[in-house]
């Protein structure tokens, strides 16, 4: 872990990311309903209680609020007595879901390790819901899934969804032999685990600091048994990237930085291409700065790590990069209005 952000570099308070901005693709949701019917519950009632209209299932592509689509998630395995709803949900979930260009990207790469950063590429410069991260260390190759930003309902569902469509690609690119090392979760394990077992087929772990799959990273420079033979077409550029926000960039810099245990301006500046001097003006044109997209990730990864797992304080104040749980504690009251332990315990 490198810490290279203290808690006197937080500054004020600042607001929370507007998540209800963000949008998602249903395409890869379209299973609901017919997943929803395996335990005779219909779906059209529970759309319009999350306020989505009837036909908001209408196109693959159709894009909705992500907060809404999470809550609407949330409210189906409510009505199904299925608290594991976002894990059956991606398990028919393979690269075409994901759309035609990056089913193209992954089904063309020329190494695994190309096809996870150019999906990991895509989806930072194209997708509003998550942020990916893949990374090499001591305990093996690590695809990484954080939310990102903070939802009220539906975390579980989504990053057990994302975990699960995450196992499929990589047995899509590594064919019947890639398997696991382990699978991570940050949220508390369930009453009845094992649906989990039957699906990652690999040793789990709950309660833990970010949602992962490990494997060996011997599978990074090998080319994908989805890929044909001889050389590769050009790669499918990743639309919109040049036009994204630069406080959305930034942040999903931020994010991907802290799952590497990484924190610090000079590392965000680094990530978005741009000088500290020249990311910091054009921040501050949207209101933020640098050093407050990090507090900002700090508090929203802590608030999560606090309401769905079990982990301690200590090791929260670890895994979102503070020196010691002191400054965690002092930088985390100041935002949150509440120490730690009594924001947890207010939410229990």
């Amino acid at each position: 872990m490198t810490v290279l952000a203290t808690s006197d570099e937080l500054g004020p308070p600042a607001r929370r990311s507007d998540s209800a901005a963000r949008t998602m693709r249903v395409g890869p949701m379209f299973g609901l309903e017919a997943l929803l019917g395996r335990f005779g519950v219909p779906l059209a009632p529970l759309i319009g209680e999350a306020g989505l209209p009837p036909d908001c299932f209408g196109h693959p592509d159709n894009r909705w609020p992500v907060d809404r689509l999470l809550d609407l998630v949330a409210r189906c395995g409510e009505a199904a007595n299925c608290p594991h709803l976002g894990l059956l949900l991606a398990q028919p979930v393979g690269p075409a879901a994901l759309g035609a260009p990056l089913a193209r990207l992954l089904g063309g790469a020329l190494t695994v390790e190309r096809a996870l950063r150019g999906l990991t590429m895509n989806l930072h410069l194209n997708g509003e819901a998550l942020v990916p991260a893949l990374s090499v260390g001591p305990d093996g190759a690590c695809f990484s899934i954080t939310p990102y930003a903070w939802h009220r309902r539906g975390t579980l569902h989504l990053e057990d969804f994302s975990l699960a469509a995450a196992i499929n690609i990589l047995r899509f690119l590594g064919g019947p032999q890639w398997t696991p090392l382990r699978v991570t979760f940050a949220h508390r394990e369930l009453a009845d685990r094992r649906p989990y077992d039957d699906f990652f087929k690999a040793p789990l772990v709950f309660d833990a600091p970010q949602s992962a799959v490990y494997f060996d990273p011997c599978w990074l420079p090998r080319r994908p048994v989805s890929t044909p033979p001889g050389p590769a077409g050009p790669p499918s550029p990743p639309a919109a990237g040049e036009d994204l926000d630069i406080a959305v960039r930034a942040r999903r810099a931020v994010i991907g930085a802290m799952a590497q245990g990484i924190v610090g301006v000079d590392a965000v500046s680094s990530a978005t291409g741009l000088s500290r001097r020249t990311l910091n003006r054009r921040l501050a044109e949207r209101g933020t700065s640098i050093r407050d997209l990090i507090a900002e990730v700090r508090l929203q990864v802590a608030q999560q790590l606090l309401r769905d797992t079990d982990l301690t304080v200590a090791d929260i104040a670890v895994t979102t990069c503070y020196s010691d749980v002191a400054a965690f504690s002092r930088a985390f009251s100041v935002r949150a209005g509440q120490s730690p332990a009594a924001w947890r315990s207010a939410r229990a």
